[in-house]
């Protein structure tokens, strides 16, 4: 968020820290987010460009030195008082501390100061714009641009060794598992021996590396059969993985709610209960974990019912579509701002494990039901997702081919290397 508050003192001549300052009451700033880029199929694209006033490139350059001082440097480009006086009375928001070494940028014309711009971090910058002597602020977004890179390699020995080999990131390395190993997909599954291929994003500002990207797409060759998974997200959901046809890979639910230490009771229609001591069923599952642990929602859904639930203590219960619907006990408390009938995300928290209600320790009581029957959660084969929609599966398909094609064009020749890697830009 743009806007961090202070005050920016006026500088003196051996001071060796320059601040640059503007009012938050007095004028107006902006600030552009870039907005989170969805898979698409050019080698290069900008992202979410920054809208600068200054479209000229006549900008000039100065380093700040020790014992600079805003008025020295004013000097130096024999500029106007009126314009040092612009600017130093941007007084009560504090933007950040210039230090020797750093740069200011200079927009010149008739030796009256235009505009005067810097770097706050490698995502943003702060520019300054003069008008009739009057100073005014915006904090600026950077263009971001990303490169639509290729790398493959053999499985030798497992999935993880070839990631690495081929100089995948965590995250990316995380994601090729979730693709081709944790699922129950048996086309997809990889062995030993399979040629991967994958084309993924890594994303720069001023020519500089920002961040590794996601994977866009990944394809499985085993027994010369291709198998290819993509990335995409259409307008009104979240992206995930998908194969040629449409189909999610992705399960409906996460597989736990909690990170758990162990399980404590399973579902069972003939428990004792530790805190009642009778026998009564247990149509649920339980996790024990430590008091204040983040509880998440297994999926997308709705929220029926948060409060108090009788022997579950603080409960919510969320419906998922038409047929699921679950019930988490004995939280210690509820995450801000839930309300009844509001919508949740898969992976959110809902709330944290305690020991409210019959409960002898902190857990959390999971109960899971199919049109209103309860169902053992460990037992349950887990749904998948819904596929790519028919009102968006042209877009998809249209993105399926380019990037099929985008692979079969880099696809390097299998080899039976034990280790081998290829990288490349997509041209």
């Amino acid at each position: 968020m743009n806007g961090s508050k202070g005050i920016i003192k006026k500088l003196g001549m051996a001071v060796c820290v320059i601040a640059i300052v503007a009012s938050s009451t007095l004028w107006l700033y902006s600030h552009h987010k870039s907005a989170n880029p969805a898979p698409i199929t050019t080698a290069a694209t900008t992202i979410a460009p920054a809208t600068t006033p200054v479209t000229t490139d006549n900008w000039q350059s100065y380093q700040i030195k020790n014992g600079d001082t805003l008025a020295s440097i004013f000097a130096q480009y024999k500029l106007p008082q009126t314009s040092l006086l612009a600017v130093e009375k941007l007084r009560s928001l504090h933007l950040r501390n210039l230090h020797p070494g750093d740069t200011l940028n200079f927009l010149i014309k008739q030796n009256n100061l235009i505009s005067l711009k810097y770097d706050l971090d490698a995502r943003r910058y702060a520019l300054i714009t003069l008008s009739n002597d009057i100073a005014h602020l915006s904090i600026i977004d950077k263009p971001i641009t990303s490169n639509l890179l290729f790398k493959s390699a053999v499985i030798a020995y497992s999935l993880q060794s070839a990631a690495y080999q081929a100089g995948l990131t965590k995250t990316m390395s995380a994601e090729l598992r979730e693709i081709f190993q944790n699922h129950a997909n048996p086309a997809l599954t990889a062995h030993k021996n399979d040629h991967i291929e994958i084309l993924y994003r890594e994303y720069y500002i001023d020519g500089k590396k920002y961040k590794p990207g996601d994977i866009v797409a990944a394809e499985l060759i085993h027994d010369n059969k291709k198998q290819l998974v993509l990335r995409y997200q259409d307008p009104v959901n979240s992206d995930g993985y998908y194969t040629a046809n449409g189909r999610s890979i992705d399960p409906l639910f996460l597989p736990y709610p909690v990170q758990f230490k162990r399980i404590s009771s399973r579902f069972t229609h003939h428990r004792l209960d530790p805190y009642l001591h009778a026998w009564r069923a247990h149509l649920g599952v339980d996790f024990a974990a430590d008091r204040g642990t983040p509880i998440r929602s297994i999926g997308n859904g709705r929220i029926d019912f948060i409060g108090r639930d009788g022997g579950y203590g603080n409960a919510v219960k969320v419906h998922y579509g038409r047929y699921y619907e679950a019930l988490y006990g004995h939280m210690s408390r509820f995450a801000k701002a839930l309300h009844n009938n509001e919508y949740v995300k898969k992976g959110e928290i809902i709330g944290y494990v305690g020991s409210t209600g019959w409960a002898t320790g902190p857990h959390l009581h999971f109960s899971f039901f199919v049109d209103g029957v309860p169902e053992d959660w460990l037992s349950l084969p887990l749904p998948r997702a819904d596929g790519i929609s028919n009102h968006y599966l042209s877009a998809f398909e249209a993105t399926e081919r380019e990037l099929a094609r985008t692979l079969q064009q880099d696809e390097p020749k299998p080899t039976k290397v034990a280790q081998n890697t290829n990288t490349k830009n997509v041209k």
